[in-house]
């Protein structure tokens, strides 16, 4: 997050600034604090009419600044105070985002505005973000929609295969009343849909193939089972009802 201060600048071209700031707490607690104002790093006999005084930004309160001008051996009184508070002041950047998809789901991912880098926006901002999306077509437009979110990362479902749809994501801080600009129109092209014949012939193959594994089992089980019960109760070789004993072994002889 950067902050600028700007300033008038003189007509002559030998003419110096420097910049000074206060702590605004510094301010409340002394009467007299002429004694604590302190130079704005990098902003010190500098030409330019601006200074980027984001440095000295270590957190939440207030900041007062003030420009002095130096030209040769003169220099002008200070000018007026101006009161900084840096969550009121900032203004909110765009937020970054990427697509991606996931069967029929789309991903919306969002970057907070100013990157990862910019700790002091993401541990100060309680931000949501506003997402329009819509499904452009080759000859129009569709009605874009909008959904809230609080976190990072949205998701849209039941996309339709071979279809463009496009985003732009806006922050917002609802304490502060700020809100950023839209980001720039993101696109991604969903891929070509499974015909309707394939997917049936699918489900028809893999349910065969469900009742074959569950059957083959079944049936060796079942087979067995039946092997066993006829070789007891119904044997191939029937032994004969009645077995006669001879007395007269004359006849064998």
């Amino acid at each position: 997050m950067q902050f600028h201060l700007l300033w008038s600048s003189q007509q002559s071209q030998d003419v110096t600034y420097n910049v000074q700031y206060l702590l605004g707490f510094l301010k409340d607690l002394n009467d007299d604090y002429s004694d604590k104002w302190l130079s704005v790093p990098g902003c010190e006999n500098i030409t330019s009419s601006w200074c980027n005084f984001s440095s000295i930004i270590t957190g939440t309160g207030f900041y007062h600044l003030r420009v002095q001008a130096r030209g040769g051996h003169n220099k002008s009184c200070f000018s007026r105070e101006v009161k900084v508070d840096p969550l009121r002041t900032n203004g909110i950047g765009p937020p970054g985002v990427r697509l991606d998809l996931s069967d029929t789901l789309l991903h919306i991912l969002i970057s907070p505005p100013g990157g990862d880098k910019d700790e002091f926006m993401r541990d100060h901002y309680d931000l949501s973000y506003r997402i329009l999306y819509w499904k452009n077509s080759s000859d129009m437009k569709e009605e874009v929609r909008q959904k809230e979110v609080r976190q990072t990362i949205a998701t849209v479902p039941d996309v339709s295969p071979s279809s463009l749809y496009c985003v732009q994501v806006q922050a917002f801080s609802e304490h502060y009343n700020k809100s950023s600009a839209y980001s720039q129109q993101q696109c991604i092209l969903t891929p070509a849909g499974t015909p309707l014949a394939l997917i049936i012939a699918g489900i028809f193959l893999g349910a065969l193939l469900v009742v074959l594994l569950v059957a083959a089992p079944l049936v060796f089980v079942f087979y067995q089972a039946y092997s066993k019960i006829k070789y007891v109760f119904f044997p191939s070789c029937q032994p004969p009802l009645n077995i006669e004993v001879s007395s007269d072994f004359s006849q064998l002889l």
